[in-house]
């Protein structure tokens, strides 16, 4: 595809772009997408612009969000993250819209610096890199971040017109794993992402490289996928808290983030061809014990698991495994015994396959699949880690001998089971060795 960035300073002549097709997608505020799509632009959402990133920021004098009070508040527009951020801050505060006066409204970003140092209004919440602007000039001081409000929330999306999506899947596919790769280079190269910011927006990269590398994590870009559950709690608060809107969209005909689990897919994929062998300080793990020490490192303590290797007919069984059983009559008392250290070897009827190996990490031998004993509270971590999956993830409880049988089964990328107190986790060998990588992503 060719790409022809175009820059709007207003959000009204953005979305009446988009409306008349003037341009082919934009990135704009959700609401404001959910808005466009009432008044009948066929859209989908397809990408997020960032997490995060927005700000409260008040004029000095103004020490917390109780003092906005009969004050003036700025937000770039009603349909907006911002307002419903600012809605949700001052509940949580004990006040209420109506406890402030609401402007909107803004012909350049900037306005809104320009307005609270020369005291127009009193307060603003807007995104990177305004704060930072803000606070260099001395014009106010932060109040709260988002981030404080609801931790990863969604704010900016990649918006497409239907029927370009129709008539140029490959290309849009082509373009969001460009943004997949665009965010992870902005997380791990922000000075040049700076650079490249001062050319097309005009902000000098001094400025925009504070904003980017702030310690107070203002914005994220690593994790851009779309999903609706998260849009759904904030269209809850503006239909049935701020009746910004009558009743809720169904999200399913604007989100469409089957492209964007694609390319964290591939993403992925090419991070483990660009990887290079480093020995113990390499990124990505090379074996099952490496990858295993890895996750003890980030979980900060012995995880126990087993590698399922499958012994098809003609292939030998692996050496030093004494052990050779058919298979137990309970699959829930032969789960339990796997984690205590021994190695087993099971016989088996399935066509073309002799037999499975429930080997340790210290082997050399790559397992098929890995299965965990671990905690709700990791399982939960590594379930989130892994949710760009196509595949819902869902914990089922142990019920029966089929239930359990599933963890062993290749027909199941990812499985997880819950049997009193312990979940086991069963993943293929590939997606348990990037795990690490993941959850370190992830925790920046």
């Amino acid at each position: 595809f060719e790409l022809e960035p175009e820059l709007f300073t207003s959000w009204t002549a953005l979305t009446d772009a988009l409306a008349q097709g003037e341009v082919d997608g934009a990135f704009l505020l959700f609401p404001l997408a959910f808005e466009a799509f009432r008044k009948g632009t066929n859209l989908k959402l397809v990408f997020l612009g960032h997490r995060e990133g927005q700000i409260l920021i008040a004029r000095n004098g103004i020490e917390s969000v109780e003092d906005l009070k009969g004050k003036t508040v700025f937000v770039p527009d009603v349909y907006s993250t911002h307002h419903i951020l600012l809605h949700m801050v001052l509940k949580k505060a004990g006040l209420t819209l109506d406890d402030i006066e609401l402007k909107t409204g803004f012909n350049n970003p900037r306005d809104m610096v320009e307005m609270l140092q020369k005291g127009e209004i009193d307060a603003f919440v807007a995104a990177e890199p305004m704060i930072t602007e803000a606070e260099a000039r001395g014009a106010g001081n932060i109040l709260t971040l988002s981030h404080d409000i609801t931790p990863h929330h969604v704010d900016c999306v990649c918006v497409l017109r239907e029927e370009v999506i129709a008539n140029n899947e490959d290309a849009v596919q082509e373009l969001v794993q460009s943004l997949v790769k665009a965010g992870i280079f902005m997380n791990n190269y922000p000075r040049q992402a700076a650079e490249i910011g001062e050319e097309f927006l005009g902000w000098p990269k001094k400025l925009l490289l504070k904003s980017l590398t702030h310690d107070r994590a203002h914005i994220l870009f690593w994790d851009l996928l779309p999903r609706p559950g998260e849009f759904a709690k904030l269209q809850d608060i503006a239909v049935n808290e701020m009746h910004l809107w009558d009743e809720p969209l169904d999200l399913t005909h604007i989100i469409e983030s089957k492209y964007a689990q694609k390319a964290y897919r591939e993403w992925t994929i090419d991070n483990r061809k660009a990887v290079k062998d480093k020995g113990t300080e390499r990124t990505l793990p090379g074996s099952f014990k490496e990858a295993l020490d890895q996750l003890d490192v980030l979980f900060e303590e012995s995880i126990l698991v087993t590698g399922l290797l499958r012994i098809q007919r003609g292939e030998k069984y692996p050496k030093g495994v004494d052990k050779l059983s058919h298979v137990p009559v309970s699959y829930g008392l032969f789960l339990e015994e796997l984690f205590d250290g021994r190695e087993t070897l099971l016989q088996t009827d399935v066509k073309d396959m002799k037999g499975l190996a429930f080997l340790r990490p210290e082997r050399t031998n790559i397992p098929d699949r890995v299965i965990l004993k671990v905690s709700e509270s990791i399982t939960e971590r590594i379930l989130t880690t892994l949710s760009f999956s196509e595949e819902t993830i869902s914990i089922q409880d142990y019920s029966e001998e089929k239930v359990v049988s599933d963890l062993f089964s290749p027909r199941y990328k990812l499985r997880a089971l819950k049997k009193n107190k312990n979940i086991y986790l069963a993943l293929d060998f590939t997606t348990f060795r990037f795990l690490p990588l993941l959850l370190k992503q992830n925790q920046k």
